[in-house]
């Protein structure tokens, strides 16, 4: 509970000044050029999981599972991964560079991105190794940590986000989103080692073939995972920016997901709280704490996610018209991705019980059925409804994958394993 409650206070922070920031970027920028935005942020998101090499998730679990048993190995993990995504996100961030003219005029129809993308190349470095750095402190539990950074960060990132877009358009937005992981990266790094000297971990880039091999045999699967997700999410969104009018189309979409980030930020916290718990009972083999945790996770989340989402859905209107009023004709898109953070919730708190008992391959078959389906739907349904096609297209995805996930997690008892 203590874990729960610093996590909970976090994220109400940070995703309550980040839904603010973006609505008044929003009603500065305008629907279309916010959709604008939206790609180059879709576009910068899907770089960092290939340049996090799931590492982020790898460090939460084996910090968590050799925190308490053997801390130099869990400092050695530390290290090591924040040296492979530092390289990788250099490399990732190098091909960004050469490559944004023609990933903007081919696939996006809008080359004058191109140079909004290459502002975003610090993004990518930033926000990489910002995921490894959260990764090890929610390994070792500290929560009370990350939610001092993420309180100073919300803080400090509200006016540098606001404030350039409002003066300088798209290009201020994006230095402003620059800026704010910038400063997010720089607080969880100062909070992050002041956690490992208390803690007596010390950082070593000393590890044994082993542990590299240990790191990577979780790690591409992790990333696997995650290389499927964002390439489909990035792939609808350049779907809907072809069709006509598909900027306007993908910067309502963006504000509807920006309340359906909101609506997950509880479940999204508990579930950061959680799995360095059932990652750390998993390895001292403690089954009976493993399953009660679970159950009363799951619940939780269930409860979390249920009400408010059919609250959001009965006002979506209201809602998505905070926007502006350009934006309140979305809002069927708005009530569609609302139900589908009911599945969303469901899907993410039953494959913690994947990751954290270490069938990592598994959860990538689901991950890879979930990016087929979301794919497969919105081929079909993007040309005829737009934005709202895109959101039932999350819907069927996100349902079709969990429902799966919960018959096999319950046929076969994983938690008891």
């Amino acid at each position: 509970m203590h874990g729960i409650f610093w996590s909970v206070v976090g994220a109400v922070i940070f995703r309550g000044l980040a839904l603010l920031s973006s609505i008044a970027v929003a009603r500065f920028l305008g629907k279309e050029t916010f959709g604008e935005l939206g790609i180059v942020q879709s576009t910068l998101v899907m770089l960092q999981v290939f340049a996090g090499l799931g590492l982020g998730l790898t460090t939460t679990k084996y910090v968590a599972e050799f925190r308490a048993k053997d801390p130099l190995k869990a400092g050695r993990i530390i290290a090591c991964s924040s040296l492979a995504v530092g390289i990788s996100s250099a490399m990732i961030a190098s091909a960004l560079f050469f490559l944004a003219p023609w990933l903007t005029a081919g696939t996006l129809s809008a080359p004058h991105l191109s140079e909004f993308l290459r502002i975003g190349i610090l993004a990518v470095f930033f926000g990489s190794v910002s995921a490894v750095q959260i990764g090890g402190l929610s390994g070792l539990e500290a929560f009370r940590a990350i939610t001092y950074a993420n309180f100073i960060s919300g803080m400090v990132s509200f006016p540098i986000t606001i404030c350039p877009a409002y003066y300088f358009g798209l290009r201020g937005a994006v230095w402003g989103l620059v800026a704010s992981l910038a400063v997010n990266c720089l607080l969880n790094h100062m909070v992050l080692h002041g956690v490992l000297r208390r803690e007596g971990v010390r950082l070593a880039l000393t590890a044994s073939r082993e542990e590299w091999k240990l790191l990577f045999a979780f790690s591409v699967p992790a990333l696997l995972s995650s290389a499927l997700f964002a390439p489909a999410n990035w792939l609808c969104n350049a779907m809907l920016v072809n069709q006509p009018n598909g900027y306007a189309a993908l910067g309502a979409f963006t504000a509807a997901d920006k309340w359906r980030h909101l609506l997950i930020f509880l479940p999204s916290s508990l579930s950061s709280a959680v799995l360095p718990m059932l990652s750390n009972l998993h390895g001292m083999d403690n089954p009976r704490a493993y399953e009660k945790i679970f159950r009363t996770n799951l619940l939780l989340n269930l409860a979390l996610v249920s009400v408010p989402a059919f609250l959001l859905m009965s006002f979506s209107e209201k809602a998505m018209s905070v926007y502006g009023l350009d934006f309140a004709t979305a809002w069927p898109a708005l009530a569609i991705l609302s139900a589908s953070a009911v599945f969303m919730t469901l899907n993410n708190v039953l494959g913690q019980v994947l990751v954290s008992t270490g069938r990592i391959w598994t959860r990538f078959a689901f991950d890879l059925l979930l990016a087929a389906s979301l794919l497969s739907t919105s081929f079909w349904l993007i040309p005829l409804y737009a934005e709202c096609g895109m959101a039932a297209a999350n819907l069927v995805a996100y349902l079709f994958t969990a429902v799966l996930v919960l018959l096999l997690v319950k046929s076969r008892n994983f938690y008891l394993a």
